[in-house]
């Protein structure tokens, strides 16, 4: 970090710090001075493995129970993620859904890819990112960690975790459904009833189905594909069953499955330009002409077993299996453009087996802790296929895709070559992931005093990786015999010229041409045998596949203060890592790619009182030998991209949140961070980016909403809440260049309605990105491969009426 940035940080954290502590020495006051009636809901978390006040984690730690996420219509994990600092979430598709925690962006994809991010259902690891985004319905809550949590929640959270614990069977009949309807042909079902069995048995099946038009038109769909892109198909289940034959001994069982089949990614063309010679507005349209229709379709399955027993009053065990199998494929344009230039074809199945046993303990009146071993085995086998015209791509160098005339440019061969040009030439890889990570943790909580309490913790982990590669060879590709042709021809060429000068290959009528014809011919078989097959994925003589394994001692500490009655201080320090993984290159050659590790130093305020809940951070983190992607050769970007470990990097930051009950059934809440994050040093194939932003890293983020509910007449009750929120400017790719970036946007939601809280119906309006802003989920993409990079729009303003049922 060089010495001017270093001190542009240190001033801003100092201001803020300073902004922070005056906040927290007003608030206290100025609850006192409003004596609203209620008090605030208390926030109960589970993050470190038990159930504690928000207050008392030292951990920064956001939480949204069902209850405000329903009060908030937050129906999604990228609605809930908006309102947590220093966090984003993209959704681009239900297989690739981008999340970023301070910076650190999980958004990678593969058989042998790992995360940065851990997401966690109901305790169980399903962070992959082809399988780590379900819907979100009768949930208990969600809570969202940041910093590294390598005791808590597993080794893939380096830079923080998600965990979604869903509702499980009570001992009471309850049900509720949901209904709603809005604009792009917007539906949206969502129910759930709890059935007591006896008075220790109990079970609860839970529903959801949302489906909406897609918001990109097409405008060169042809064959059946779909003329809208972006829109959403998602049905899911849920069945819960849950035995209590004493408050010491809990059993349940989850099962579920998600099935997933949206119109399709958008992928719009920066450089092809439409038929009629303009470029297309990414904002409202595309003009992708797959080969056949677009395609998604993702089927996820997964049970889970929870066993919760208390063996006597200091010893509790636990237990978490689950396992759960994912299978999707894909079909799209990678182009972008209406020229039938690349298809991309995905395949993917995937199986997971996750056991964590823990033993919760105390001892005494000041010490309690957990310990524990968890395993997780993987299984990914997966086909990625690249089906492209050869007669275009032959005229890629020119940067010409389409000719005067509206026609796509293409390469075109003399018959009497006899080479020809496939345009719809298919190679693959067929590619399989086998993981295994055994760890084994302990974490422990002493309190010195009332006030001064110290937490540390370690998890040793090993992960053991392999990985399979096969580019089955497809047939020798037209442009390989062209290159093989054209050096042929030459070097037979320069022998004739040698015996005479006026020799030339152009000229059939020159005495000597017939005998270099014959030349030419005789040498070319032995040429194309010995030439390469593919043009993509280089031939491999069979499966190639290499195995590596990673250890790992991740610790965390910190210690925390009481400095009055509500009021905590904490100081913590933290390892995180994300593991080491294994690759194919161009060629099919497996590789190693080593762990990134970070070391994260964090200090924090937080406070509850019954009226004001804040927690405030300040942290710096240093990152070595992280894990990124760089071109092979940039001035050849159709050989693709390959996982490097880069130098170091660096990034300092704040987080506020907070809420504030300004009287009974108003409240207030607001959320702040500041991230100043970038390589230290980081000198890539494609240029030094030292000194650039991470990539999907807003400098500033900010929400602020309110939620409220007063009564009109009777059990009759209208209720609003609406948030306003600001993301700064977003960089896609480490170059940090125009256009692969998107500027600072402000969105506003909200949602009012009426309620009869005795007879349990309720109505009510909702809108989303109410002032319509235009806004990016990606730049750059596969496309930017093959000189066309693409772009991904964001959803416009969205509204509709939602009317629910409890029972």
């Amino acid at each position: 970090m060089s010495r001017v940035r270093g001190w542009r940080l240190a001033n801003r954290a100092a201001y803020f710090a300073s902004l922070a502590s005056v906040l927290l020495i007003a608030a206290p006051a100025l609850a006192e001075e409003a004596e609203p009636a209620g008090t605030l809901e208390e926030v109960i978390v589970t993050a470190q493995k038990r159930a504690e006040a928000l207050e008392d984690v030292p951990i920064a730690i956001s939480a949204f129970s069902g209850q405000s996420m329903e009060r908030m219509r937050l129906r999604s994990i990228e609605d809930v993620a908006s309102l947590a600092p220093s966090t984003n979430y993209k959704n681009q598709s239900p297989a690739a859904p981008s999340i970023s925690i301070r910076g650190i962006t999980s958004d990678e994809s593969g058989a042998g890819s790992e995360s940065a991010v851990s997401t966690y259902l109901d305790g169980v690891d399903i962070s992959r990112r082809e399988g780590a985004q379900m819907a979100i319905y009768d949930m208990d809550r969600i809570e969202i960690v940041r910093g590294p949590q390598g005791t808590l929640f597993g080794t893939a959270s380096q830079i923080g975790g998600l965990s979604l614990i869903t509702r499980k069977p009570q001992m009471e009949f309850a049900g509720y459904l949901n209904g709603a309807v809005g604009n792009l042909d917007y539906r949206r079902i969502e129910g759930a009833v709890n059935v007591p069995i006896s008075d220790v048995a109990a079970f609860r099946i839970a529903g959801f189905h949302e489906e909406r038009t897609g918001y990109i038109k097409n405008r060169a769909a042809t064959g059946g594909d779909a003329d809208d892109y972006m829109g959403q198909d998602t049905t899911a289940a849920r069945g819960s069953f849950k035995y209590e034959p004493t408050d010491q001994l809990s059993v349940t069982l989850v099962g579920y499955f998600q099935d997933d089949n949206p119109t399709g990614t958008q992928f719009t063309s920066l450089t092809i330009p439409t038929p009629s010679g303009g470029h297309a507005d990414y904002f409202k349209e595309t003009y992708q002409a797959p080969r056949k229709p677009s395609k998604f379709s993702r089927n996820v399955y997964g049970g889970t077993l929870l066993i919760e027993a208390e063996l006597n009053d200091k010893v509790s065990f636990s237990s978490i299996t689950g396992y759960r199998e994912y299978d999707y494929q894909q079909y799209f344009d990678l182009d972008g453009g209406f020229v039938a230039f690349v298809d991309s074809d995905i395949n993917n199945k995937t199986s997971s087996l996750y056991q964590e046993a823990r033993v919760n303990f105390t001892a005494g009146e000041r010490l309690q802790g957990f310990a524990g071993l968890s395993y997780i085995r993987e299984t990914v086998d997966e086909t990625i296929g690249l089906t492209f015209s050869e007669p275009i791509f032959g005229i890629l160098s020119s940067g010409v895709f389409v000719l005067p005339n509206g026609q796509p440019n293409q390469l075109v061969l003399p018959p009497s070559m006899g080479i020809t040009l496939d345009p719809n030439r298919r190679e693959y890889r067929e590619q399989g992931g086998r993981k295994t990570d055994i760890s084994a943790f302990v974490d422990v909580t002493y309190d010195f005093t009332d006030r001064l309490k110290a937490n540390g913790g370690v998890r040793f982990v090993r992960n053991e990786r392999r990985f399979i590669s096969n580019q089955p060879a497809v047939g020798q590709a037209g442009l390989i015999k062209l290159g093989v042709y054209s050096s042929v021809s030459t070097a037979v060429a320069a022998k004739f010229k040698a015996l005479d000068p006026t020799f030339s290959a152009t000229n059939p009528s020159h005495a000597l041409f017939s005998a270099y014809y014959g030349a030419l011919q005789a040498a070319l078989p032995g040429a194309y045998a010995a030439a390469p097959k593919n043009l993509m994925f280089a031939a491999t003589n069979g499966a190639m596949s290499g195995s590596d394994s990673f250890d790992g001692v991740l610790p965390r500490f910190s210690v925390q203060y009481e400095l009055s009655n509500g009021l905590h201080a904490y100081v913590g320090v933290a390892k995180g890592q994300r593991s080491g993984f294994l690759e194919a290159d161009r060629k099919g050659g497996v590789s190693s790619v080593d762990p990134e590790q970070l070391w994260n130093y964090e200090v924090g305020l937080k406070g509850a009182y019954a009226h004001f809940r804040f927690d405030t951070a300040l942290f710096h983190y240093t990152w070595k030998d992280f894990q990124t992607v760089e071109l092979i050769d940039p001035s050849n970007p159709t050989l693709g991209q390959r996982s490097v470990n880069a130098g170091s990097a660096s990034a300092t930051g704040f987080e506020f949140a907070g809420a504030y009950l300004i009287t009974d059934g108003v409240d207030l809440f607001a959320n702040f961070s500041y991230l100043d994050g970038g390589f230290d040093d980081f000198k890539s194939s494609e240029g030094d980016f030292s000194g650039n932003r991470f990539r999907i890293s807003p400098e500033y983020q900010a929400a602020i909403g309110l939620n409220a509910e007063r009564p009109i007449s009777g059990n009759l009750s209208a209720f609003f809440s609406g948030r306003v929120r600001y993301q700064s400017k977003v960089y896609f790719d480490n170059e940090n260049v125009a256009p692969k970036m998107d500027d600072g946007h402000i969105f506003v939601s909200g949602n009012l309605g009426i309620r009869d809280q005795a007879a349990g119906w309720s109505a009510r309006l909702f809108a989303d990105n109410l002032l319509n802003e235009k806004y990016l989920l990606d730049a750059g993409n596969s496309g930017e491969n093959f000189g066309t990079p693409t772009m991904i729009a964001g959803a416009p303003r969205t509204f509709g009426i939602e009317f629910g049922l409890e029972f």
